[in-house]
């Protein structure tokens, strides 16, 4: 054999030893990769939610994956396993393809906004890498709603002399989830001065009050002044008109306070008739005195008419004039501390006059009517004769008009008041005005006149604080019904 030959043979056995004894190689492993899925929301009062980590492959080791946590509000939530050190450590087990750890919210009843918290892939296991989805946002979402604020009532009132004031409260919906502010404004009354608050009021008839957290009221305390006159009751008007944090304005956001002059409490106010066709009604005012400033007047019968007497009083406090209509006033004059005689002044001239004369016991006993002729001379036209209870209830009221002569007199009309009861009669009769010719209420009226005989029996009712509430009135020919207020 050649040794070209051996040399081939040689080389071609090396070859073939070489391809079988070689060891095949392994296929170098990926490692598995690691990732979250889509961010998420998660209402406050959720309850706890499981967030899952997936893989793209079997675990094929145990390990453990450290998220790091990043949050401004850690004491919002909580997780499962715990998080230390703004770690998260979650283990991981061979052959499973998902890890998860569990997120709980911590609902804490205060109003916030919507917070966000961030976990990130920090560091994995020897054959773990992070996928393209290393991190999830978390928005805990705020559950809480601001409270509405409205008045306790909507309106309310106060006597003058009550020092001690009360309290005018606000309140909330519910427990304020937040700190808060409410502010009050004075629509209406805020010159008066006649009280005083605290918290105090501003110049601009503002008050704010900061409300804190879990309140469920806010208030504030009015404290009247007694200015010992009479001045009127007083009408307040507050308003909720801003709220700010955690509250809103809630549906009674307006409220009525009055403060209750002791001068006038009690005095009376008003008192409308009604019989058939015809009504009339009287609405008193009062100075500070506690006299009569004015009566504002109405009738229908059935045409409707209206008017103001407004009083005015001399120095001793005795009435003086009462204007009824523009240039048309009534002037009374005194003899001794007693009316004697009055006259009607329109546009300037007197149109009539009226003279009074009194019974022993000081009542007024007389009156005599004057009319302006044409003339210019003054006739008389009535004449009107009074008789009284010894009580000094008034008992008869016997008109008259002079006949030929001023010396005699034909009677027209006999007005009868009888059986008195025990009550005091806030809307007395007057011969003069302000003097008072009843001094408690009548039971029966009885009219003579024009050839009719009518009697009228009253029976009344009172309200809870002893005040003349009605009078009804019947008779063969009819009635009439008179309802009563006041101050």
């Amino acid at each position: 054999m050649s040794k070209l030959l051996i040399g081939i043979m040689v080389i071609a056995n090396f070859i073939s030893c070489n391809d079988e004894d070689e060891p095949q190689v392994t296929p170098i492993s990926q490692p598995v990769k690691i990732q979250f899925g889509e961010d998420d929301s998660i209402p406050e009062n959720g309850g706890s939610k499981e967030i899952f980590l997936q893989f793209d492959k079997a675990a094929p080791s145990d390990g453990e994956i450290t998220l790091e946590v990043e949050s401004d509000f850690p004491d919002d939530f909580e997780t499962s396993p715990e998080i230390a050190e703004n770690l998260l450590k979650i283990p991981i087990e061979k052959g499973k393809k998902t890890v998860s750890f569990d997120f709980i919210p911590v609902n804490n009843s205060v109003l916030g906004s919507d917070r966000a918290i961030n976990f990130k892939i920090l560091e994995l296991s020897k054959g773990f890498e992070p996928g393209i989805k290393n991190s999830l946002k978390i928005i805990l979402v705020e559950d809480e709603e601001r409270v509405t604020a409205s008045f306790s009532e909507a309106s309310s009132s106060l006597l003058e002399t009550e020092l001690k004031g009360t309290i005018i409260q606000i309140n909330l919906s519910g427990p304020a989830p937040g700190e808060g502010s409410i502010t009050l404004k004075i629509e209406e009354g805020f010159q008066n001065g006649n009280f005083q608050t605290e918290p105090k009021f501003n110049s601009e008839g503002k008050l704010k009050i900061v409300v804190p957290l879990g309140a469920t009221t806010a208030s504030f305390q009015v404290t009247p002044i007694h200015n010992n006159v009479l001045s009127g009751h007083q009408l307040f008007k507050f308003s909720i008109s801003e709220t700010e944090g955690a509250i809103t304005k809630g549906e009674l956001n307006k409220r009525e306070f009055t403060i209750l002059d002791n001068e006038l409490v009690g005095k009376p106010k008003s008192y409308e008739v009604i019989g058939g066709n015809w009504k009339s009604r009287k609405t008193f005012f009062y100075e500070a005195s506690g006299k009569i400033e004015k009566i504002e007047w109405e009738t229908e019968t059935p045409g409707k008419r209206t008017g103001t007497d407004t009083y005015y009083y001399n120095i001793h406090g005795q009435i003086e004039k009462i204007n009824h209509f523009p240039n048309h006033d009534e002037y009374f004059y005194y003899e001794d501390g007693r009316v004697t005689r009055s006259e009607e002044i329109e546009n300037g001239e007197k149109s009539s006059y009226k003279e009074y004369d009194y019974d022993p016991a000081g009542n007024i006993g007389g009156e005599a009517v004057y009319y302006k002729q044409s003339s210019g001379e003054f006739k008389l036209g009535f004449v009107f004769v009074f008789l009284y209870f010894d009580n000094g209830n008034l008992y008869k009221q016997l008109t008259y008009i002079p006949v030929d002569t001023e010396e005699e007199y034909e009677l027209i009309s006999t007005r009868t008041f009888d059986n008195y009861n025990s009550s005091s009669n806030p809307f007395p009769v007057e011969i003069v005005p302000t003097i008072a010719a009843q001094k408690q209420l009548p039971g029966s009226y009885q009219l003579e006149e024009n050839g009719f005989d009518i009697t009228y029996n009253f029976s009344y009712t009172f309200d809870e604080n002893g005040h003349l509430a009605t009078r009804s009135a019947s008779s063969s020919s009819g009635g009439e019904s008179t309802t009563y207020s006041f101050y």
